[in-house]
């Protein structure tokens, strides 16, 4: 990128991140408060367990990002049927970056006067992106900090390893087939890079089809993972329980069925990255021609 594509897209991404402070503030406080809970629910199970081993930050990690376990393969008989337990938590922490791609795709007079301040096309759709990767990184930045912050105060380590009897203490029942150790390093990662992806995918939505159609569809892909074990719907590759760190990498014989494959971090990142790039370019094809200032722009 030169110098003078550069300045401007960097003060499209300083108006938009000043014009949006406020909403960005209450979303990174909602997700430490809900990060906080999770992270507190552990710490007490581990008490009450009489664990030995403190949890690390990579259990916190988990605690926050488990999810639920897949649900019962199609066509299978199960022998003993158990409720849905919608992971509210989890939910409302992997739903909240949904809220700052509105933020940020604003729909008033912001964008005729941050567009006429700019005076080029490129720089503002750039200026957007950027200003959504920072935002999203805050918000996950400040979920990581959560974590930190109860391991510290657990006198745990600050690693990703999760411990052996994390399993036992969370309701993954279905999902702890795999063996310790487990590393969540690429799972993080890929955490991280799927919300991106999923930001910057309805971010490029919304030029098509304005902010609440395409927030409602990032809010559909995330909740139908709940129902449908497959890597297509984003909400898969930020479940821990449905990796391959605690569901082994090929089809298990259950009593109720055949269990699906984990999802290998370390393979979809890759995917997911290209995702993200995928979702900042194409838009350019409609922001090009759009017309924002209700003239005759092409």
């Amino acid at each position: 990128m030169s110098g003078r594509l550069a300045w401007p897209v960097l003060r499209t991404a300083r108006a938009v991140l000043r014009s949006s402070r406020r909403e960005l503030a209450a979303v990174c406080v909602g997700g430490l408060v809900i990060s906080g809970v999770l992270c507190l629910s552990l710490a007490l199970r581990v008490q009450m367990a009489g664990v030995a081993t403190p949890p690390s930050m990579g259990d916190f990690w988990v605690s926050v990002m488990a999810g639920i376990s897949q649900p019962y393969p199609h066509g299978s008989q199960p022998t003993e049927m158990r409720p849905l337990n919608i992971p509210f938590g989890w939910l409302t922490v992997v739903l909240l970056p949904c809220v700052l791609s509105v933020t940020v795709a604003r729909e008033d007079g912001y964008l005729d006067a941050c567009l006429v301040a700019v005076g080029s096309r490129w720089s503002f759709w750039l200026g957007h992106v950027v200003a959504m990767v920072v935002e999203c990184l805050l918000y996950w930045g400040a979920v990581m900090a959560c974590c930190a912050v109860a391991t510290v105060v657990a006198n745990g380590g600050l690693t990703l390893l999760a411990s052996p009897w994390l399993p036992d203490l969370l309701p993954m029942e279905r999902a702890t087939l795999a063996e310790a150790p487990y590393d969540m390093g690429a799972g993080v990662a890929l955490a991280v890079v799927t919300s991106l992806a999923i930001c910057l995918g309805q971010l490029a939505l919304s030029q098509v089809t304005g902010v609440r159609v395409a927030f409602l569809v990032a809010v559909a892909l995330v909740t139908g993972s709940l129902f449908v074990m497959s890597p297509v719907l984003p909400g898969n590759l930020m479940m821990a329980a449905r990796s391959t760190v605690f569901t082994v990498a090929y089809p298990v014989e259950m009593r109720d069925g055949m269990l699906l494959p984990g999802i290998e971090a370390a393979r979809v990142l890759l995917p997911a990255a290209a995702s993200c790039l995928l979702f900042s370019l194409l838009p350019l094809v409609v922001v090009l021609r759009r017309d924002y200032l209700g003239g005759s722009r092409s």
